[in-house]
């Protein structure tokens, strides 16, 4: 997954370099407004997952119980199902 999501960091950097060489002012803001609006998109749909990899990441042994596991096991799954909005 994050070897496809950095072969899309690096076709929107082409695409924005090609908009720019176009000297094509329009273009070039319209590919650069479109690329930030990608950014934060993905930005919203890793945000959760992000959370939840953190609090794994710095979770100390004495605070995995089976029900911590649960909990974070759930809150995997509902990043998924959540609202994109």
């Amino acid at each position: 997954m994050f070897e496809q999501l950095d072969r899309l960091g690096t076709e929107m950097d082409r695409v924005e370099a090609v908009a720019k060489a176009s000297h094509d002012k329009k273009l070039e803001a319209d590919v650069h407004r479109f690329v930030v609006d990608v950014g934060r998109e993905v930005d919203k749909a890793f945000s959760d997952v992000f959370d939840v990899l953190g609090e794994i990441a710095f979770l100390k042994p004495s605070g995995l119980t089976e029900d911590k596991v649960k909990e974070l096991q759930s809150r995997l799954v509902n990043t998924y199902s959540r609202d994109p909005q």
